[in-house]
């Protein structure tokens, strides 16, 4: 098991809103099904500690240029 709080590792938490009344486990289904049926699935998200600009795409970029892995932690919150 990898130890995710070591410093280094490629770790993104999220927080997922369920204002659209779909469950987390739902989105997943659902963005694995595009996955399959098309390559890819887009995923809206933004915020400050989030912003896909400045923190998400260069953290991202930074860890594929390694060959690292980066682990998505998602988690439910009401929006």
């Amino acid at each position: 098991m990898i130890d995710l709080s070591k410093p280094g590792q490629g770790f993104l938490y999220m927080k997922v809103g369920t204002h659209a009344n779909e469950l987390l486990e739902d989105i997943i289904e659902r963005k694995t099904r595009e996955i399959e049926q098309a390559g890819y699935a887009m995923w809206g998200y933004g915020g400050n500690t989030c912003h896909p600009r400045t923190k998400v795409r260069p953290f991202a970029r930074a860890f594929e240029e390694r060959g690292g892995v980066i682990y998505l932690c998602m988690e439910e919150m009401d929006s």
